[in-house]
């Protein structure tokens, strides 16, 4: 008959002094018998006969009522306030990064930051941080993560034209090819959705993360698509397929003119699904509303000087902010797993690929090795 939880506590009392006290061997015999009474696993068996010696020695005879309570010992920090400034240090130059995505760039930030004198840090300290888990580094980071909150509100309306476009949704199955570019519209009205205001276009490559965005005076269709063409050209490689939400901004015949034109495929988002578009949405998140907020801009000068902050981002963006990929989902029951891979650059992600041209690869190697020296 299997013991009761009461049960066990009581002959682990019986047995602690004993089994404290005996040899090697002794102790040995005297697990196998205690793991056979209790049905503990070897490991934890010792772990609590060894716990409840401690506290007979101890004379705590408080605490020998639960011998299955765990001791608490103090350890040590490992990561002190030198190590734990230098990370928030590097964070910040990261543009406040996701712990995972931290930890896939670390090595560039510190080798970087050293480099160019906006990081003074000794051996040891280098150390720690190029070792530190993902895990470690969210955990060092809590206090400073609770600051930044941010919210938006949505700005798309449905047109006609849609029903003419067709739709892709996130159950398909991606174009695992660079090319396949994802568009969104970031409104910057600053809470209140009233008169004319600036918008920013974002443009993802869904496969590698490469990101490209240009300021327009509002979402007029000509204005977006010359922002579109302006982005076209910063992204290095032949575009094959864009895909956008039901916004009449992107519904509307001068985008599908401009697409029939460059032999780019067209498609779009369901109403009301914006999964559909998660390589752009988290983009206008982590890019665009972490760099300008949620300020209003509503003239054209800020549109110019948004224009000149998306010229360096297009820098780095794509040649110095680490991203993530999700490979693959893992349903078990109601419960779903998301597998992603190793945190790399958009550069390093075009390098890597067979598919993009010796050509492009030549103007990415000699574009990092020229930002490398300044």
């Amino acid at each position: 008959m299997e013991l009761t939880m009461h049960e066990r506590k009581k002959l682990t009392m019986v047995k602690a002094q004993a089994y404290l006290k005996a040899g090697k061997a002794k102790k040995t015999v005297m697990l196998d018998d205690f793991c056979e009474s209790t049905g503990y696993c070897r490991r934890h068996a010792a772990r609590v006969l060894h716990q409840a010696g401690q506290r007979y020695l101890l004379g705590d005879c408080l605490l020998v009522a639960d011998p299955g309570k765990h001791i608490k010992r103090h350890r040590p920090s490992r990561y002190g306030p030198a190590v734990q400034q230098a990370l928030i240090t590097i964070w910040s130059a990261s543009t406040f990064l996701g712990p995972v995505r931290l930890a896939g760039g670390m090595a560039l930030f510190v080798e970087n930051l050293t480099l160019h004198g906006h990081l003074h840090i000794d051996d040891k300290t280098r150390r720690l941080l190029l070792q530190m888990s993902p895990a470690t580094i969210g955990r060092l980071l809590a206090g400073e993560r609770k600051k930044y909150q941010l919210h938006g509100v949505s700005h798309t309306r449905s047109t006609p034209l849609g029903g003419r476009i067709p739709i892709q949704t996130c159950m398909d199955p991606p174009l695992d090819l660079p090319g396949a570019l994802a568009v969104d519209l970031v409104g910057h009205d600053g809470g209140q959705a009233v008169d004319d205001f600036n918008w920013t276009l974002t443009v993802t490559d869904c496969t590698t993360g490469w990101t490209e965005a240009g300021a327009v005076r509002t979402k007029a269709e000509v204005y977006v698509v010359a922002a579109l063409e302006t982005c076209l050209r910063r992204y290095p490689g032949r575009v094959i397929s864009l895909h956008a939400d039901n916004g009449s901004e992107f519904m509307n015949g001068h985008l599908v003119r401009f697409c029939h034109t460059h032999d780019i495929m067209l498609t779009r988002s369901r109403p009301y699904h914006k999964n559909d578009n998660a390589h752009v949405e988290e983009k206008n998140n982590s890019i665009i509303r972490k760099f300008v907020e949620y300020d209003r801009h509503d003239t054209q000068e800020e549109v110019d000087l948004l224009n000149r902050l998306y010229q360096s981002l297009h820098l780095l963006v794509n040649w110095f902010l680490p991203s993530q990929k999700l490979l693959h989902k893992e349903r078990t029951g109601s419960h779903i797993t998301k597998v992603y891979d190793q945190a790399q650059t958009p550069c390093t992600r075009m390098l890597a690929r067979a598919d993009v041209s010796e050509e492009t690869k030549q103007q990415l190697r000699s574009t990092r090795a020229e930002l490398g020296n300044h």
